[in-house]
């Protein structure tokens, strides 16, 4: 067998977690892949795999062999990529995460923009909340809202949201419009949850002092867009970055309040592993999500092609 394919193949069933899906992956039946890690590991001497019908996990050894190897074709890529340096013509698979709204309204647009000036490339995209392990999921380049966190990924500001309050027409006629953060007491918001926080504040710019409001509500959830859909039936207020928003603020559907306290903006970022030569397709993809995305004010759904 060929060392390298059955290397490619260890690593992808290590992504993938399973033999039959790295299988469909690389067109290949479960017997080939497995007897593809039957040959590595009988050429190494050592089991890399706990396999049983139900799971599949990394022995020891396996773990150091699946870093290395993931370096390895890295390496191989990053070479393949400097000996192309000059020209504009880039293949592959081009493999991206982002949160569910922003990759929806945006990234979707502009890859298939991108995708279409770079015929060689596949895009492989890839949305939720989560923040995924790019080494270990494979991912070329990750979309990131908020502040980062110290890591040893690459980042690059790519744009700034604002956050905006907002509610229903139908909401505020009911119970009014809050005049200051602390009225948020009196009102049902809907809280945006990335993990399994105990309190949910809101942060508001009071005067150039910092002001933290602890908020409650009826409805909590992870996804974005399940918030915006419940305030746009009146159910409460919500916060929400500007680019869901902006026709929906734009046509009256919601109405923004407390204008006078404005949340701090939240920036968006591009992130990637630090290597030694850049792939063309990663340099590429962040340029032109640079060249799209940076200084914009207008987070329209009209504009996201722009």
């Amino acid at each position: 067998m060929d060392k390298l394919s059955t290397i490619r193949t260890f690593v992808r069933v290590t992504q993938v977690g399973s033999l039959a899906g790295a299988g469909e992956e690389l067109g290949l039946s479960r017997s080939a892949v497995t007897k593809q890690i039957m040959w590595l590991e009988d050429q190494l001497g050592v089991r890399l795999l706990n396999r049983t019908t139900r799971s599949l996990s990394l022995t020891e050894a396996g773990v150091i062999y699946r870093d290395r190897c993931v370096q390895i074709l890295d390496d191989l890529e990053d070479a393949e990529a400097e000996l192309a340096e000059g020209s504009t013509a880039v293949k592959g698979t081009l493999q991206i995460h982002a949160p569910p709204a922003f990759g929806m309204l945006h990234i979707a647009p502009m890859l298939a923009h991108f995708l279409e000036a770079h015929p060689g490339l596949v895009g492989r995209l890839a949305l939720s909340d989560r923040q995924p392990d790019l080494a270990e999921e494979g991912i070329d380049v990750a979309i990131r809202l908020g502040n980062l966190p110290d890591s040893s990924l690459v980042a690059h500001h790519i744009a700034t949201t604002s956050l905006v309050i907002c509610a229903a027409p139908r909401y505020l006629d009911a119970h009014g419009a809050p005049d200051h953060p602390t009225a948020l007491a009196a009102h049902n918001c809907l809280t945006w949850r990335h993990g399994p926080l105990e309190r949910q504040a809101w942060t508001f710019d009071a005067g150039g002092s910092e002001l933290e409001i602890t908020v409650r509500g009826t409805l909590e959830s992870n996804i974005a867009d399940v918030l915006r859909m419940a305030a746009l039936e009146g159910l409460g207020l919500v916060i929400l970055p500007v680019y869901m928003v902006f026709d929906d603020l734009a046509a009256g559907r919601l109405r923004p309040v407390l204008e006078a306290y404005p949340p701090p903006d939240m920036p968006i970022h591009a992130v990637y592993l630090n290597r030694r030569h850049l792939p063309g397709k990663v340099r590429l993809f962040v340029e032109d999500l640079k060249r799209r995305f940076s200084g914009r004010t207008d987070w329209s759904r009209q504009q996201a092609d722009a």
